[in-house]
């Protein structure tokens, strides 16, 4: 009888075992998964890092997540050029492609080869798609979106498809963060742009001024969210960083414009910080300059770079970002002139003021505040970005959830 009940007690164990593994596998199969959309495929630092950072957290939220590999027709692509008249900005960027292959080691890996690798390693990424029935098929038609961050809703490079505009149902889409980069809309893309945003029942945006943009358009109340890399962990930046130089102090110089003044503040910095210069070349004045990086790099190396230096000069937002994240002395170069209607001073000079630290701002040609950062500053800027980090990840949370009860009660 003994022998007996045991057998009993070990079909009854097998019997709760298949149980479990039937109910883990439906839960797999009905987790609700988790599309985004944003700029990941151009060789951008900041842009393939902040796509990283949001992937990372939405599985970290512990959702199905993959980046919607989404590229526009031929016909498409030229049609968005001629409404956002951006055929000079298009030219610009093939120019420091091709610069940024040039810059490499060799012909088999140069910087694009590092940008390649990062994203197969560290990303998933859905098959190519390019219309709204293409992404039906890839994602199925109970999916969730997410659109956001970096600047995919600038107006100037207007492209419907990054306002979610094939997904119809809108408790299936979410703005995270998305920015305007702009202070304003302009008239030609402002009723479409308009229509756009008020198809959103989530809706975030990065800039306190794109929340007023938001507003002004539709009379909607956006929340501002931080960028996505501010929700990842600082442990989880510095194992994900490789570093390089190490030797030598160096003045880190990241530019995205072509200003000759800029060359000129970084030697002034240099010469009173005792720093060699690297200057990672992103325009093609910058490539034949004296302590020009000259072998590849990629995200992590990019990291890395930062990570290292003793001090940072840049024009660039996520830098500047990670510049304070890493406690790194710096300042930021302010990349266009006030009024400027292309230009993108919004976010800089929305990111300094959260942090008590828009003294670090330079108006190219005017004086550099140089000035040591203590670490007493630095820790107002950590505590002021957790409050920020965390109420972002809140309100983000919040939005999967509610999306998330709109999935388990359409057909379940």
């Amino acid at each position: 009888s003994s022998l007996v009940g045991s057998e009993m007690c070990i079909r009854d164990r097998c019997r709760e075992a298949n149980r479990v593994l039937w109910k883990s596998k439906k839960k797999r199969e009905l987790m609700m998964k988790v599309y985004t959309q944003t700029w990941y495929r151009g060789n951008n630092y900041g842009s393939v890092l902040q796509a990283y950072a949001l992937q990372h957290i939405i599985t970290d939220m512990g959702y199905e997540s993959s980046i919607l590999n989404y590229k526009p027709t031929k016909a498409d692509l030229w049609k968005l050029k001629f409404i956002n008249h951006s055929l000079k900005e298009t030219l610009q960027y093939k120019i420091n492609e091709f610069l940024m292959k040039k810059n490499g080691a060799s012909s088999k890996i140069n910087n694009l080869t590092i940008f390649d690798e990062f994203r197969e390693k560290n990303m998933q990424i859905t098959p190519l798609c390019s219309t709204a029935s293409e992404i039906a098929k890839v994602c199925g038609s109970d999916a969730v979106f997410v659109c956001g961050s970096d600047q995919i809703w600038n107006p100037y490079f207007y492209d419907p498809y990054y306002y979610l505009e094939f997904v119809k149902n809108r408790y299936r889409k979410i703005a995270y963060a998305p920015s305007f980069g702009v202070e304003n809309v302009p008239r030609n893309n402002r009723k479409r742009i308009q229509k756009a945003i008020s198809q959103f029942r989530y809706l975030s945006v990065r800039e306190k001024r794109g929340a007023e943009i938001v507003y002004d358009l539709t009379g909607q109340h956006a929340e501002v969210t931080v960028d996505p890399t501010m929700l990842v962990t600082m442990e989880h930046w510095r194992a994900l960083s490789i570093s390089g130089e190490k030797e030598k102090k160096y003045l880190f110089c990241y530019f995205l414009s072509a200003d000759p003044r800029y060359l000129k503040t970084a030697e002034e910095i240099a010469t009173e910080k005792n720093l060699k210069i690297l200057m990672l070349p992103m325009v093609a004045a910058d490539f034949n300059r004296d302590g020009t990086i000259k072998k590849p790099v990629g995200p992590c190396e990019w990291l890395g770079l930062i990570e290292n230096a003793e001090y940072v000069l840049t024009d660039s937002f996520h830098c500047t970002l990670f510049s304070i994240r890493y406690h790194k002395q710096f300042n930021v170069l302010q990349r266009f002139k006030d009024g400027d209607k292309r230009g993108q001073n919004s976010r800089i000079h929305s990111l300094l003021q959260a942090v008590e630290m828009s003294d670090r701002l330079i108006v190219p040609g005017k004086k550099a505040n140089t000035d040591t950062i203590s670490s007493s500053r630095f820790q107002i800027s950590d505590n002021q970005m957790e409050k920020l980090a965390e109420s972002s990840r809140q309100w983000f949370e919040q939005a999967l959830h509610e999306c998330e009860g709109a999935f388990n009660s359409n057909d379940r």
